[in-house]
């Protein structure tokens, strides 16, 4: 037995239909003591009224239940799409023989699976075979010192960082993702992903997307390492 149940039962006929016609929403309110009434359905004007109003109470209850499975499945829906994409861009990047297109076709891979259109990589450390690829432009020490420190991804709104040069367009928000041979180890490179939409990239939503396509990225662009390094 509920405690507003037992409340109820303790007080006179008249001081809880009193106090039902001065909170006329307490059994909206309190389900479970509706659904816990026996409600003769012959018994004149009110109960009728009152029975119906069981019934919406649990209609809604039932509809708030198949609004929170249809968010979960949605949820599941597009977790698997991220995860198949993310296989499909492994895939893509292991394939890959050339090491001097690597980069690129990160790029390439970001925009065709995930509809990223606006990314760019910068790359320091690399042997000098690849010195002279977009990838291994000048990075001023401070964005080196911000890879550095950048332990989770980025993911927020546009804020002026001297990175998002590399981008062809300007963006509303963006992701900034550190490459690492090892987690705990030194930034080798920064992988800088933009979107038109300022809600794409918020600081509210998780970045363990990001982490794992960061991992994917550095196990790849890593390669361009020399041996030891």
């Amino acid at each position: 037995m509920s405690s507003d149940t037992a409340l109820v039962q303790a007080l006179r006929p008249e001081q809880v239909a009193d106090y039902l016609l001065e909170h006329r929403d307490f059994l909206r309110q309190h389900p479970a003591v509706l659904a816990g009434l026996d409600l003769p359905h012959t018994v004149g004007e009110n109960t009728v009224s009152l029975q119906a109003n069981q019934v919406n109470a649990l209609r809604e209850q039932v509809a708030m239940h198949e609004s929170q499975l249809a968010t979960l499945l949605t949820n599941a829906r597009n977790s698997e799409t991220i995860a198949k994409g993310l296989h499909t861009l492994t895939l893509s990047l292991l394939a890959q023989r050339s090491l001097r297109e690597l980069p690129l076709a990160g790029q390439e891979a970001l925009a065709h699976v995930f509809g990223l259109q606006d990314s760019a990589i910068r790359l320091w450390g690399t042997e000098a075979t690849y010195e002279k690829m977009e990838c291994n432009k000048p990075v001023s020490d401070d964005v080196k010192t911000f890879a550095d420190g950048l332990k989770q991804p980025y993911c927020g709104p546009n804020a002026n960082f001297s990175a998002l040069q590399w981008l062809q367009r300007d963006v509303a928000s963006l992701a900034m993702i550190a490459l690492r041979v090892t987690p705990n180890g030194k930034a080798f490179g920064l992988l800088v992903i933009g979107s038109q939409d300022p809600r794409h990239f918020t600081a509210d939503k998780s970045t363990d997307f990001l982490a794992q396509l960061g991992q994917v990225f550095s196990a790849s662009m890593g390669r361009m390492l020399p041996p030891f390094s």
